[in-house]
């Protein structure tokens, strides 16, 4: 009996997509030494290996958990001439650092990725900035949606 419709992608899916190849090297040099650590009975390099792959496993907790933030943007003035300046107000509110993962935002405008500054606050306090929107063209400019991404260090 087959299924319909989309399912969700594994678990191993979604670590495997969350990591960089940094990761992947760091994780494949962790196994590569605790394997070949207990094999031939060092330990140094068996708790390397070990420690390597519990940095990765770290990293993945922290950038997969979903970010506790709430955004809030506004766009002035509406219309406008083309070079003419229009800016993006964001309001912030949230923990922009967890740990080792940091959160980086993007607006999408005219299907092009500007990135977002967000300042570095210890305390999960409200925050408004603003950033430019390039008017480059005549006609309507879509602006949106605002792209969070979650990333570590590794």
């Amino acid at each position: 009996m087959a299924t319909t419709g989309a399912h969700a992608p594994s678990r191993a899916l979604v670590a495997w997509r969350a990591t960089t190849p940094r990761g992947r090297g760091v994780a494949a040099l962790g196994i590569a030494l605790l394997v070949l650590g207990l094999l031939a009975r060092y330990p140094v390099p068996a708790g390397l290996g070990a420690c390597l792959l519990a940095l990765v496993v770290v990293e993945l907790v922290s950038v997969l958990q979903p970010a506790r933030v709430a955004l809030q943007r506004r766009v002035e003035p509406a219309v406008v001439v083309r070079h003419d300046r229009c800016r993006a107000t964001l309001r912030f509110a949230g923990h922009r650092r967890r740990g080792l993962a940091r959160l980086e935002a993007a607006d999408l405008v005219d299907g092009t990725l500007h990135p977002v500054r967000l300042p570095d606050v210890p305390h999960a306090e409200e925050v408004e900035l603003e950033h430019d929107i390039p008017t480059v063209r005549r006609g309507l400019v879509p602006v949106g949606p605002l792209v969070l991404r979650r990333h570590g260090l590794l």
